[in-house]
Parts: structure tokens; C-alpha cells; sequence
């Protein structure tokens, strides 16, 4: 969903939503225990360690998720679903996402787009976190 607005998603997701309510409940719910999540691992720090300021700031740094961390590459997601993972879980710390301007937070969603995809195309479910990070002086 690169470049699309959030009034575009969320016209979407509702449409969609009042499509599939006319649909009958049997077929819905065995294609979701067709789609149960078995066998995972968490893909931390991927966005959870963020790049913080001593106090008093109370900004981020750029990028906000730490660079030096290890990320999976499309690869390193490929080899997962070969040793028989079929998701990962993927906590985000919103800190970054809430204390950005509009321009940042796009960059931001687009970041966390690319990896839900890159998730995906390794034939990887996915469950997104939305995780404070505890250890945050700004929670």
C-alpha cells in the first residue's frame, strides 16, 4: 500500500469489510483456521531499538530504529520458511512513529511496509506488534 493516503485505506478496509459481511460465516472462518499461525519467531530488534537523545530532548535520531542492529534480508526470510517458520512476530516501538512530522512518519510507514512485505514475499505470515519500548526514557 505504497503512497496511499490513510483516507484511501481506510475507504478500502471498509469497503471491504461491508463486502465480506454479506458473505455467509462458515466460509470466513475455515479460511482463518486454514491461515493459524504454527511455528514463529520473534524478529526483534528489527523496530524496537530505537535512537534516543539523553534527557532533556526528547527527539529521535535518524534513523530512529538502531542501525547497527542486525535486519533480515530477503534471504535471511526465505531461509526461515525453509526450516519450517511460517511467521514471524514483528514488534514496532510507536515512539518514532508518534513523535514524527508527516514527512518522517511516511518515511517511517514506508520502512515498516517494505519489511511486511519483504515478510510476505519470503511466503511468511506476519504478526505487527505495536510494542512501547519499556527501556525508553519517553514511556
Amino acid at each position: 500500500m505504497i503512497g496511499w493516503s490513510r483516507r484511501r485505506v481506510l475507504r478500502t478496509a471498509l469497503s471491504t469489510a461491508a463486502a465480506l459481511g454479506s458473505l455467509p460465516v462458515a466460509p470466513i472462518a475455515r479460511a482463518a483456521a486454514e491461515t493459524r499461525f504454527r511455528r514463529g519467531v520473534n524478529a526483534w530488534p528489527w523496530f524496537s531499538l530505537t535512537r534516543e537523545f539523553p534527557a532533556p530532548r526528547t527527539d529521535y535520531g535518524w534513523p530512529p530504529f538502531q542501525s547497527q542492529r542486525p535486519v533480515p534480508t530477503p534471504d535471511d526470510l526465505r531461509r526461515l520458511r525453509e526450516t519450517g517458520l511460517d511467521f514471524i512476530r514483528l514488534p514496532v516501538d510507536p515512539g518514532p512513529f508518534l513523535a514524527a512530522d508527516a514527512k518522517t512518519r511516511s518515511q517511517l510507514l514506508d520502512m515498516l511496509d517494505a519489511a511486511v512485505t519483504a515478510t510476505l514475499d519470503a511466503d511468511l505470515g506476519i504478526i505487527v506488534n505495536i510494542q512501547a519500548n519499556a527501556a525508553s526514557q519517553y514511556w
